[in-house]
């Protein structure tokens, strides 16, 4: 089961099958591990524009290795121009505060700050 042209070659192939056991076992006990992220800030005419996204990585592991699986879904857009934040839903469709927040609590007051102060660093940086 275990050839190789040597120790090393045993070796690798041992801590392989060790992490492959390893993520069988998470699968078995995890579909995936999910996140809900704010993706970096852009700057678009004058407006700064983030997505709020869900993240899943789900490990797999077979007879012959180990692999995993990623998606990154988007599940809000935010949008923050002069003082105010808009919110869309990936189709375009307007999104209530409420609705974002009950995705990430929180997360329209950390978008505004990051928001607030990317638009000064660029401010700066245009030498306004």
């Amino acid at each position: 089961m275990f050839r190789g042209a040597g120790p090393g070659g045993f070796l690798c192939r041992a801590v392989a099958l060790a992490a492959a056991t390893c993520a069988l076992w998470l699968g078995q006990f995890w579909a995936g591990v999910m996140s809900i992220v704010l993706d970096a800030i852009i700057q678009a005419r004058g407006a700064q524009i983030a997505a709020l996204c869900r993240v899943t990585v789900t490990p797999l592991a077979s007879q012959s290795g180990v692999a995993a699986w990623a998606e990154k879904l988007p599940l809000a857009v935010l949008v923050h121009r002069a003082g105010t934040v808009a919110c869309y839903a990936p189709n375009g469709a307007e999104m209530t505060h409420e609705a974002v927040e009950a995705l990430l609590p929180g997360v329209i007051g950390q978008f505004i700050a990051a928001a607030e102060g990317s638009a000064e660093g660029s401010a700066e940086r245009s030498g306004r």
